[in-house]
C-alpha cells in the first residue's frame, strides 16, 4: 500500500510541478500561439537581429550571406558575409556582425562595407567570433570559439572578449571549453555565457565595463529533453532568458526553468522583434521561425557599440576615404557624376541643409583652374568674394577655395543670397578629387572645422595663392 501512495505522490508532484511551470510559461506564451515557419530552404541559419527600421536580418553561414526578411520575403542583404554568424543592431541602427570565416567582429558602415571592430588579441588573429552583446557603456562583449578545422588557430584558448568604447580589446574569460551565446542583462549588471560542450549556462557579475567576477553555473540542460546547447540567447524586458537548445528553453534570471517552446527543427539562436517587439524570431538549421509572445523583448535602444560612440563615420568614393561627423547624413546623389552626397542640418535661422558633394576625375593632373572657374561661375559676380589656399595632406596637394556671395543653384530654385562654398581640390595619383560644401553661410561656417578634417587639412601650414598660381 505504501508503494501505491508513493507512486501517487510522485505523480501528483509531477502534475503539480507541470501546472506551476505551465502557469509561469503561460504568462509568456499563449497556449494557442503557433510557432510558424517564415522562411526556409537554407543550409544553416544563425544570428537573427531585428532592425530599428522594421525588418529582420539573419545569417546563412555555409552560403556566406546575410539575408533580409521583410513583408514575408527573404532576400540577400550582404554577400559575401565572411560567413557571418551572430548579428546585432545598436540603438541607432548600426549593424554589428560576427564573421566566422573572416575571424573578426565588424560594423557595417555607410558604404555598406563591413569594417573590423576587433580582429586580433595580443597580435594574434581571433579564432572565429560567434556571438555578441552590447552594454550600456558603449562596449561590446563577444565569444570566440572555433568550429571545424583548427589548423589556422592562433589564440591559445577559446575565450570571451570585451571591446570598450575606444576600441581596446580585452580577454575576460579563458576557462570555458567553447563559449558560444552571450547576453548582457537589461540593467547591464550581469553577463551570461553559454557553454554548449557541457549544456551549461554561466552567469557573471559585471563589476565595471569589461571586468567580471562571481562565475556561477545556473543551468545545465537535460541531455534527453534539451540535447545540445545552449547556442544563441535573448532577453525579455524582465530579464528572462531564452536559450536555444533542441528547443527554446525559457529561464528566469537565476536560471530556474520556466518552460520550453517547442520548435520543429533544432534551434541555433533567437531574437525579439516585430512592431511591438513581442515576436520571438528563431533560427533553426534550415529555417527561420516566429512565435508571438505576451512579453516584450529587451531592445538596444540606449546601447551603442564602440563605433556607435564615435562622432565620425568613414565614407569612401574612388580611393579617397574621408571621415565625416555622424550627424552628416548620406543621401542619394541628384546627379550621376556625384559619387558621394551628404546633408548637414541647418543652424537656427537657416532655411535648409548644407550639402557636401564628392566627385572624381580619374587620371587627371592639374585642372584646378577650370574647376575654379566653374565654382566661381555659380556665384553672382558683382558681390562674390573668395580666397584660395594651398596645402598638403596625407593624400597629396590640395587647394581650398572659399567663396561667399549669392549662389545660383541648378534648376528653377531660388538662389541663396547669403551663401558660402568651401571647395577642396585634392590631387592624388589615381586622379583629381573634388569636395564641395555649399549652403547658407551660417551653416557652412559652423561646420568649417569638420569640413577641413574630412581630408586632413592643416590650416597652419597653408599659404594663400591667386588664380594665376593654380
Amino acid at each position: 500500500m505504501s508503494r501505491i501512495w508513493t507512486g501517487l505522490g510522485t505523480l501528483l508532484f509531477l502534475w503539480f510541478s507541470s501546472l506551476l511551470y505551465g502557469a509561469e510559461l503561460s504568462d509568456i506564451l499563449d497556449r494557442r500561439a503557433e510557432v510558424r515557419k517564415i522562411a526556409g530552404d537554407f543550409r544553416f541559419t544563425e544570428g537573427p537581429a531585428w532592425s530599428p527600421a522594421g525588418y529582420l536580418l539573419f545569417s546563412d553561414i555555409p552560403n556566406n550571406r546575410i539575408l533580409k526578411w521583410e513583408a514575408g520575403k527573404a532576400e540577400d542583404f550582404i554577400v559575401p558575409s565572411g560567413e557571418s554568424n551572430g548579428l546585432m543592431f545598436s540603438g541607432d541602427g548600426e549593424l554589428y556582425v560576427c564573421q566566422h570565416k573572416a575571424r573578426q567582429v565588424s560594423v557595417l558602415n555607410e558604404n555598406n562595407e563591413l569594417v573590423a571592430v576587433a580582429d586580433r588579441f595580443g597580435e594574434k588573429k581571433l579564432n572565429s567570433p560567434n556571438d555578441l552583446a552590447l552594454d550600456p557603456h558603449g562596449g561590446l562583449y563577444f565569444t570566440d570559439p572555433r568550429y571545424g578545422n583548427d589548423d589556422s588557430v592562433e589564440q591559445p584558448v577559446m575565450g570571451v572578449y570585451y571591446v570598450d568604447a575606444a576600441g581596446k580589446v580585452t580577454r575576460i574569460v579563458e576557462d570555458l571549453e567553447r563559449p558560444n551565446g552571450i547576453l548582457v542583462s537589461p540593467d547591464g549588471k550581469t553577463l551570461y555565457v553559454a557553454e554548449p560542450n557541457k549544456r551549461e549556462l554561466y552567469r557573471y557579475k559585471i563589476d565595471k565595463p569589461g571586468m567580471i567576477s562571481g562565475k556561477k553555473l545556473i543551468y545545465t540542460g537535460d541531455e534527453e529533453l534539451d540535447g545540445g546547447g545552449p547556442d544563441g540567447m535573448a532577453h525579455d524586458v524582465h530579464g528572462n532568458i531564452y536559450a536555444t537548445y533542441k528547443d527554446v528553453v525559457v529561464l528566469d534570471p537565476d536560471g530556474k526553468l520556466i518552460g520550453r517552446i517547442e520548435v520543429p527543427e533544432n534551434t541555433s539562436n533567437c531574437a525579439f522583434g516585430g512592431p511591438t517587439n513581442k515576436t520571438l524570431f528563431i533560427t533553426a538549421r534550415t529555417s527561420v521561425y516566429a512565435v508571438p509572445l505576451k512579453v516584450e523583448g529587451m531592445t538596444n535602444q540606449d546601447r551603442q557599440g564602440p563605433a556607435g560612440l564615435s562622432k565620425r563615420r568613414k565614407h569612401r568614393f574612388g580611393q579617397l576615404v574621408i571621415e565625416a561627423p555622424r550627424s552628416w547624413r548620406v543621401v542619394k546623389p541628384k546627379f550621376k557624376f556625384i559619387l558621394l552626397q551628404l546633408e548637414v542640418e541647418p543652424v537656427v535661422g537657416d532655411k535648409e541643409p548644407a550639402v557636401l558633394a564628392g566627385t572624381l576625375y580619374g587620371n587627371v593632373k592639374g585642372g584646378y583652374d577650370q574647376n575654379l572657374h566653374r565654382w566661381l561661375g555659380r556665384f553672382t559676380k558683382g558681390d562674390r568674394k573668395y580666397t584660395i589656399r594651398k596645402g598638403k595632406c596625407a593624400d597629396g596637394t590640395y587647394y581650398l577655395v572659399d567663396i561667399r556671395g549669392a549662389y545660383r543653384r541648378r534648376g528653377p530654385v531660388k538662389p541663396i543670397l547669403e551663401a558660402r562654398k568651401l571647395g577642396a581640390m585634392i590631387q592624388r595619383e589615381d586622379g583629381l578629387y573634388f569636395l564641395e560644401f555649399v549652403g547658407y553661410e551660417n551653416t557652412v561656417s559652423a561646420e568649417e572645422g569638420d569640413f577641413r578634417r574630412l581630408f586632413g587639412a592643416k590650416p597652419e601650414e597653408e599659404v594663400e595663392v591667386t588664380k594665376e598660381d593654380l
